[in-house]
């Protein structure tokens, strides 16, 4: 890095609401541009700035997995707004969540799962602290009172985890979701679809980008497991505000953990072939909730009743 160099920072959207920062002494100003900016929008604001102004400029960008530059050169190449990008192909879900087969899905689940793990609950939980009331009625309103019930049952442990800053009890949730993701969820896929299934026309189910998936049970003795739960079991201790622990301690702890028991649950899976056959008759995607059930109410109402004490 250039130690000589100096940086002038603005904490501003480069945009046409902005121009009285990002002037004409500000542009004429400029030798050449990088763009590394996050949508569409600015980056052709960027784009016709630099054409009107006559300066150079590198256009780059993510995609997931994916990264792309430009280079453009006033009277030279074509500006980035000449040409556009081809509209990406969206993954099913049904692939993402059961049918994986390239690197690009299991990213994609892995960031599903993060997001699901250790942002959405945690900033459901911080919602319903701001308004219990407030979140409840809205989650009622919006979603099944089976959803409303599982939202609830994360708050509560999540607040409950807080509250006692149990490391045991924070390693085993880790641990536990190490067994849903890499185990459970596989038995409970391939007892729907075992590796011998045939499809409609009698072939073998699990052949070509569909592979058949293989449990992996939870080993404290395999180094790749134990860095799952660590991290896993860290990334919690972050949400909650709690000092994280060492890879030896967290290994200590889930070696003495009794093992997890397996209970099969009934599940409904949609193929890829039945996806596109969905899709081309028009018909909406299955829902992913759960249905509501009469079992719902009662629970929801212990939960909230021992969130209460709790909070």
């Amino acid at each position: 890095m250039n130690n000589a160099l100096k940086v002038t920072t603005h904490q501003a959207y480069v945009s046409p609401e902005t121009e009285d920062v990002f002037n004409d002494d500000f542009w004429e100003g400029l030798d050449f541009i990088v763009n590394a900016v996050d949508n569409i929008k600015a980056r052709l604001y960027v784009d016709r700035q630099c054409v009107w102004y006559e300066k150079p400029l590198l256009e780059s960008g993510t995609l997931g997995t994916k990264a792309n530059s430009q280079m453009i050169v006033p009277h030279k190449t074509q500006a980035y707004g000449d040409s556009q990008d081809p509209p990406e192909d969206s993954i099913p879900m049904c692939t993402l969540r059961n049918f994986p087969n390239q690197i690009e899905h299991c990213i994609e689940w892995g960031r599903d799962k993060f997001n699901t793990l250790f942002a959405s609950r945690v900033q459901d939980a911080v919602e319903f602290l701001r308004g219990p009331e407030a979140f409840v009625a809205g989650s009622r309103q919006n979603e099944t009172s089976a959803s409303t019930r599982a939202k609830l049952s994360d708050i509560s442990q999540l607040i409950d985890l807080k509250r006692t800053g149990d490391e045991q009890r924070v390693v085993r949730e880790a641990r536990d979701i190490f067994n849903d993701a890499f185990d459970y969820s596989i038995r409970d896929l391939l007892c729907l679809l075992p590796p011998d299934h045939k499809d409609s026309s009698g072939n073998p189910f699990w052949s070509g980008p569909k592979r058949c998936p293989s449990p992996q049970e939870f080993n404290a003795e395999d180094g790749t497991h134990v860095d799952f739960v660590w991290t896993c079991s860290n990334l919690i201790f972050a949400n909650l505000g709690i000092a994280p622990l060492d890879r030896a301690r967290v290994q200590s702890i889930v070696a003495q953990l009794p093992k997890g028991e397996y209970k099969q649950k009934v599940i409904k899976v949609e193929t890829p072939e039945e996806a596109k056959e969905r899709e081309a008759a028009g018909k909406p995607a299955p829902q992913e909730s759960a249905a509501a059930s009469d079992d719902d109410e009662p629970v929801i109402t212990q939960l909230l009743d021992g969130l209460r004490v709790s909070t």
